[in-house]
């Protein structure tokens, strides 16, 4: 192997690690987003997924989508837990019973 092609490789590697150094720092870690809002996206571009943390815990507004755009489910979160009404909707838009209903403490309390 030439020197030319080991110099070529080393540079490679050291600009592969370089990269990913710089994008592991422009990651957010847990405790970023323990806080706020966690926004999720398909490989398309479509929206997947809204959550909102506070104190490292679900809480406040869920919303979850299908690929197509519809919303897949909707709900809100309390101390981590599922909490009032939960609605659950099929690709097509039209409620989604086995999805739906009012929960409190994580648990389904009604249809």
């Amino acid at each position: 192997m030439s020197f030319k092609k080991i110099i070529n490789g080393l540079l490679l590697s050291l600009l592969l690690s370089s990269l990913t150094v710089c994008a592991s720092s422009l990651l957010p870690t847990w405790d970023e987003l323990s806080e706020g809002e966690e926004t999720s996206w398909y490989e398309n571009g479509q929206l997947l997924s809204i959550y909102t943390y506070k104190n490292n815990k679900k809480e406040g507004a869920a919303i979850v989508y299908w690929e197509n755009g519809v919303i897949y489910f909707k709900g809100n979160y309390k101390n981590n837990n599922k909490a009032g009404t939960w609605v659950g909707y099929k690709e097509n838009g039209t409620v989604r019973k086995r999805l739906t209903g009012t929960f409190k403490d994580g648990e389904k309390i009604s249809d």
